[in-house]
């Protein structure tokens, strides 16, 4: 036989080995994009609900005071938050709720010697094993976040709004905002029918993150903020 009936074999052999090494490199890089999220889930803490947990896996932790923009936020012990929260925080955190905060401390609620506990006025700080979050009601500007927080980005901009609520002379108790509460409560969410200034942070919330479900389930209440954004922006 010819050589080039020998080429023509060690061409297809050849070839047939690198379909073969292609093939194994694309099994396993979905191995890994299956099985690693749920391992790093499960070691990592809810932070995880918001994020891209492979984005995480190789991010720097975070200790101490960072920045989320230029307000100061302090983590409590080992959080397991990351660079990558971080930067996703600042890209979905809104500026015009941010310029009302000064600090934000993140720590952990289920601690009796959390800082949390020390923030927090008696009537918080006893039934603060429910909560995601609250506001320093002191003009302050500072808010308290749970590390352990199913959504730390809802959290965080539920208590932003109501920093916005008490920046700007409690909006909540005006007579546009009862009136919406009276209504609307009930389309939002359990916890927005507890009181005006509540359904003012939950409504805002959706309002940032879920726009187009406030739209369709209160419409009177998306127009609100949309003027009252535009008007205060």
């Amino acid at each position: 036989m010819s050589n080039e009936y020998y080429d023509e074999k060690r061409r297809k052999r050849k070839s047939e080995i690198i379909k073969g090494l292609v093939f194994l490199v694309a099994f396993f890089a979905i191995l890994y994009g299956y099985f690693i999220p749920v391992v790093v889930y499960e070691s990592s803490g809810p932070i995880e609900y918001y994020t891209d947990v492979i984005g995480r896996k190789n991010s720097p932790k975070l200790s101490g005071t960072v920045y989320l923009k230029n307000v100061p936020m302090h983590l409590e012990g080992n959080t397991g938050f990351t660079q990558y929260d971080l930067d996703k925080l600042s890209q979905e955190v809104p500026d015009i709720l941010l310029q009302n905060c000064n600090e934000i401390y993140m720590c952990y609620f289920n601690n009796p010697n959390s800082i949390c506990y020390q923030l927090a006025t008696p009537d918080t700080a006893a039934n603060i094993a429910s909560y995601d979050g609250f506001t320093i009601w002191d003009g302050s500007g500072r808010i308290v976040v749970d590390i352990n927080s199913y959504n730390i980005l809802n959290s965080i901009i539920h208590e932003l709004i109501h920093l916005f609520d008490e920046k700007n002379n409690f909006l909540s108790q005006g007579q546009s905002v009862l009136s919406l509460y009276n209504q609307y409560a009930a389309k939002i969410s359990n916890y927005a029918k507890t009181n005006s200034q509540e359904f003012l942070a939950e409504s805002g919330k959706q309002y940032f993150l879920k726009p187009e479900k406030l739209q369709r389930d209160a419409l009177p209440v998306y127009d609100y903020f949309q003027s009252l954004f535009h008007y205060y922006s």
